[in-house]
């Protein structure tokens, strides 16, 4: 057995319900030195796996900007399943000899970093939100995944054709609920989306929040209001 059917037959076992394989070639919005060859010279192929979120956001606070912290709590079995899947594929390909490197994420920073959506429009599992968030022709943005860069030689998996879906067409409800105005309904999703204006904004909310009581179990405090009003495949979810 090689490593493809071995990671083919576990996703089956698993029942993951959001799974792709795609290359590790040049990503088109990627930043410099952010490229995935840059972050694992070696690297061929990434693995996504992930799972949709058990409740929508309900509430946020008009004078805090912190979304209703029990949606945090009633989600920690996602991602602790996504961590336990991860942990999983790690193992799979350390019999086979391979490496691997996890990276990339919502990380609470003004830095440059390798965000997800990239790799998830690349594997055909979204497009690109207004947002900085994916939207799955399921699930919606209500879902978040793990994707793993390795340096296995692996088959991509064929997406969805997206060509006709274009969830943000027609509508700006979450760049008119932004606080900052870090969201330019103007531009089309794939830039009209400053990550920097919105992270300083969320870093700024997890200062006036440092007791351990004001703060969920992975210790982030987020806006959430373009969650929140996202008005697609609401009703997949409670």
């Amino acid at each position: 057995m090689n490593v493809q059917t071995e990671v083919s037959q576990y996703v089956d076992k698993a029942n993951i319900p959001i799974f792709a394989i795609t290359n590790a070639d040049d990503f088109e919005h990627a930043l410099p030195d952010w490229q995935p060859k840059d972050l694992m010279p070696g690297g061929k192929s990434m693995i996504i796996f992930g799972l949709p979120f058990i409740e929508h956001p309900r509430s946020v606070d008009e004078k805090t900007h912190i979304a209703d912290e029990s949606w945090w709590i009633e989600n920690v079995d996602v991602f602790e399943q996504i961590a336990n899947w991860r942990a999983d594929l790690l193992n799979i390909l350390d019999n086979f000899g391979f490496g691997a490197a996890n990276y990339g994420g919502f990380w609470l920073t003004t830095e440059p970093t390798f965000s997800y959506r990239l790799v998830i429009a690349r594997a055909g599992l979204g497009v690109y939100g207004r947002f900085g968030i994916c939207i799955h022709p399921e699930y919606g943005c209500y879902f978040r995944v793990g994707v793993l860069l390795t340096d296995a030689q692996l088959t991509p998996t064929k997406g969805v054709d997206l060509t006709n879906f274009n969830p943000c067409e027609g509508c700006s409800l979450c760049a008119d609920v932004c606080p900052v105005r870090a969201i330019d309904k103007d531009k089309p999703p794939a830039e009209g989306y400053n990550r920097e204006l919105c992270m300083r904004f969320i870093l700024t909310i997890k200062g006036r929040h440092k007791r351990e009581s004001d703060l969920d179990p992975y210790g982030v405090k987020v806006c959430n209001r373009c969650f929140g009003v996202c008005p697609y495949a609401q009703t997949k979810l409670n």
